[in-house]
């Protein structure tokens, strides 16, 4: 089994942009859950995670490889572990101001366009 993570540096938001990257209470990201299937929450961690089921191992390093590279482009930390053809994303927010972070809508907004 195969793990990589990615933890990128974020940028400067400018207004319009910050609430997209303030940390989201877990009722909220339960909310939105709700419109993404597949995905799940996991509180202890502050994380949300999915299980990807791809036709062969090609495909699912070409997937994990697109994941990791839109994360990076997007500041959004990722860690993605390849078993065969399943892929398992985690997602956990990029930090905010040297915090841990957490989730915000800028995380749930990249678990969305990764399906």
């Amino acid at each position: 089994m195969q793990q990589q993570s990615v933890m990128c540096a974020g940028s400067v938001a400018t207004n319009s942009q910050k609430g997209l990257h303030q940390q989201l209470k877990p009722e909220r990201v339960q909310e939105e859950l709700q419109s993404m299937p597949g995905w799940t929450f996991n509180l202890e961690r502050q994380a949300i995670n999915r299980l990807q089921e791809l036709p062969d191992m090609r495909v699912a390093l070409a997937f994990a490889t697109f994941a990791l590279k839109l994360a990076k482009a997007e500041g959004q930390p990722l860690s993605v572990l390849i078993a065969d053809s399943r892929v398992g994303l985690t997602l956990t927010g990029a930090p905010v101001n040297g915090t841990r972070g957490g989730l915000t809508l800028a995380a749930l907004a990249l678990a969305k366009r990764l399906g």
